[in-house]
């Protein structure tokens, strides 16, 4: 087979959303909880699947990995989906197409854990140890006593100084909660992202009529589908990194992004590339803002202070 065809069958499988199985009207079953007489797989009266078996030690496992996705088939496939057809496949979702994929938020948080786990278990493994950093209270701990030492005269001067530690600090143990809590701080990070994404690209041809809550699952699959690079890239940075590196570099992170809007909304690459930097543009914009107003929050006890 050629290249070229295959490339062909591959665009085509991106564009096919995933079929669902036909149902066989021969097929008789009896409930075997509720009695209940029907055609199909699953009963219409209590839900229950027709291939309720004896348990055995098969089933089991099978259910207690269920718990966690990997029991059933919709976990692989929205691994394999998020990597190979990530656009097409929220945008099915948001039509409604959602029964064959495992549910997005509890997806996130299982692959953050799945995550964190490969990266502890892999440096334990090489002996690898992270670096001590300075706390943000030790931080400001010590800058307290280099003011100390220095025996500032000027009041205000040194009152500013102490002004400004204090928000330094107070910023410093924001990041690193956010940090200890990666999880939820993408879910923040994204609910932000979600806002300036709609924005600009609520108007598309795919999905014309999108909603700011519908935005929210893109960004908490497209959230998954980095975790999911993200361990592939640790894994393999293991070869030559030790410890192994689990940043995603931000130019493929972009590149990502890039491509997953441009499949989901349906602009061209331009297209697609333009309102990206808008919205990225729009972020800074309003985080700046709220540094601003941070610093102005701090500064302004002390501006009164001289002014009297």
């Amino acid at each position: 087979m050629k290249i070229s065809e295959l490339i062909a069958r591959f665009r085509r499988w991106q564009l096919t959303p995933v079929a669902t199985a036909s149902l066989n009207g021969t097929e008789q079953h009896v409930c075997r909880n509720c009695g209940e007489s029907y055609d199909g797989r699953y009963c219409p009266r209590c839900g229950q699947t027709a291939r309720t078996v004896r348990l055995t030690v098969h089933n089991v496992m099978s259910n207690a990995l269920d718990v966690w996705g990997a029991g059933n088939r919709s976990m692989p496939r929205n691994i394999i989906h998020l990597l190979f057809r990530p656009g097409y496949m929220i945008a099915d979702y948001l039509r409604g197409h959602r029964q064959p994929y495992f549910p997005p938020f509890k997806m996130l948080f299982i692959m953050m854990a799945m995550f964190l786990m490969i990266v502890h278990v892999s440096r334990w493994m090489v002996n690898y140890t992270e670096p001590e950093n300075p706390t943000a209270l030790e931080r400001i701990a010590v800058s307290m006593d280099s003011i100390d030492a220095k025996d500032v005269s000027d009041v205000a001067l040194q009152s500013f100084q102490m002004r400004k530690d204090m928000m330094n600090a107070v910023i410093l143990q924001v990041k690193e909660w956010f940090d200890n809590h990666q999880a939820i701080s993408l879910v923040v990070f994204q609910g932000f992202v979600a806002v300036s994404i709609w924005i600009v690209f609520r108007r598309s041809k795919r999905l014309p009529r999108l909603s700011l809550s519908e935005q929210v699952f893109v960004q908490v699959f497209l959230s998954s589908q980095i975790l999911i690079c993200s361990t592939i890239y640790f894994l393999l940075s293991l070869m030559w990194v030790h410890g192994g590196n689990d940043d995603l570099p931000q130019l493929l992170t972009t590149a990502i992004y890039l491509a997953d809007y441009k499949q989901i909304f349906g602009f061209g690459w331009w297209g697609t590339f333009w309102r990206l930097v808008l919205a990225v543009v729009m972020l800074l914009t309003v985080g700046f803002l709220v540094l601003i107003g941070a610093v102005m929050l701090v500064a302004y006890p002390l501006i009164a202070e001289n002014a009297v």
